[in-house]
């Protein structure tokens, strides 16, 4: 089984926010640090998404490469509708990863991101700083979802038939089903 999960990363800012000069250099550096793990690939947006336009934009191409995950690095605060258009788009678990800065809204926009997935009951995951432990959920979470996509699609089959007076020794059927 490929556990090798195919992450679409991209950096959501508002131009207008503190930091939102920062975007660039944030997602360069966001990349690099992603592409520190062997085992995932990464797909870096073709541009930073500030407006609906990159939004349609990136979406498209992530559900073009057939990303597993998307992981959005949040620049500044940014208005929640980017997200939820590009995840009509592109209907795959999200990543909100956010990191430091006295004002530049980060933290506050992915709160606000995950909140919104949360009452959609869609699925994502909250990560905060580009420490070790940040980076370590990222990838445990994009294996675990890639996991549970095989195991969606795996097909269990039983061949033969039961062995005549020794249902003790058998598999109990109704128990594989239930789990």
């Amino acid at each position: 089984m490929n556990i090798n999960p195919k992450i679409g990363l991209c950096v959501i800012y508002h131009p207008f926010e503190d930091n939102a000069e920062n975007a660039a250099p944030i997602f360069e550096e966001s990349y690099r640090l992603l592409t520190s793990f062997k085992d995932i690939t990464i797909i870096k947006a073709n541009e930073l998404v500030k407006y609906i336009n990159s939004v349609t934009s990136v979406a498209k191409q992530f559900k073009n490469t057939e990303v597993d995950v998307i992981c959005v690095k949040l620049a500044t605060w940014s208005s929640d509708e980017y997200i939820l258009d590009m995840s009509s788009i592109c209907d795959v678990p999200f990543i909100f990863w956010t990191y430091s800065h006295i004002s530049a809204g980060s933290l506050c926009g992915g709160q606000q991101f995950n909140m919104v997935f949360k009452e959609l009951n869609k699925e994502c995951i909250f990560v905060y700083k580009d420490n070790d432990n940040a980076l370590e959920k990222i990838k445990t979470y994009s294996k675990s979802v890639v996991i549970r996509n095989q195991l969606k699609r795996i097909r269990l089959c039983r061949i033969g038939n039961r062995t005549q007076g020794m249902a003790e020794i058998i598999c109990d059927e109704f128990s594989v089903k239930e789990i």
